[in-house]
């Protein structure tokens, strides 16, 4: 007979696993440690997830395939964390103005709302060999850098790529850990891209 799972047991686990991996990281944290906090046996808990890494992945992919689904609608299929960002500084004028600030208004929405799955992402996923940690994040932002740097007819420097998208997303984790309002991390992130990409941040009027 098969192994009957209540949902409610399955978003108790997740929510001290997530607790659990914000404390002490996903390469830190074990299944039996999981297993305690959720008032189970180790045994039991597998019957939910069958490792840590699906269950890693059942706490930040929903927020991932948000920030996913933005980029695709922002940027018309051209963008998404699954395909290089080529071409993406070919656009020029009002549209790609537009564009850029609609995707800035989403991505904090979304952060915000996922504050902690943002967290686990960004600062808490080393060890973690499935899905968009954060070094697929920054090797993606890295390769933003480089088609950058490609477009302003610059000699590629990949140890200065590096430096900026490490850079880039160190100051993304800042924001997100500081910003007080959407409204404050809106305002920042626009900045921050205008500072990162050599985009015009034109932040007048940033806020719905």
């Amino acid at each position: 007979m098969p192994q009957i799972q209540k949902e409610s047991v399955k978003k108790r686990i997740m929510k001290e696993a997530k607790a659990a991996f914000l404390l002490t990281g996903y390469q830190n944290t074990s299944m039996r440690q999981i297993a305690q906090k959720s008032d189970m046996t180790v045994g039991n808990l597998y019957r939910y997830f069958e490792n840590k890494a699906s269950l890693f992945g059942a706490i930040v992919d929903p927020f991932l395939g948000e920030i996913d689904k933005i980029l695709k609608e922002t940027t018309k299929d051209w963008v998404s964390l699954q395909t290089p960002p080529t071409g993406v500084f070919d656009l020029k004028g009002k549209p790609y103005q537009e564009a850029i600030m609609n995707m800035t208004r989403f991505l904090v929405r979304i952060i915000r709302k996922h504050r902690d799955e943002s967290i686990l992402v960004l600062t808490k996923s080393e060890g973690y060999l499935y899905g968009n940690t954060l070094q697929d994040m920054v090797g993606w932002i890295h390769a933003v850098f480089v088609e950058r740097e490609r477009v302003l007819g610059r000699t590629i420097l990949p140890i200065y790529t590096k430096a900026l998208a490490s850079g880039f997303m160190q100051s993304l984790i800042v924001l997100i850990q500081g910003s007080k309002s959407d409204e404050e991390a809106e305002l920042a992130l626009m900045q921050l891209i205008e500072n990162y990409f050599q985009i015009p941040a034109q932040t007048d009027n940033l806020v719905d």
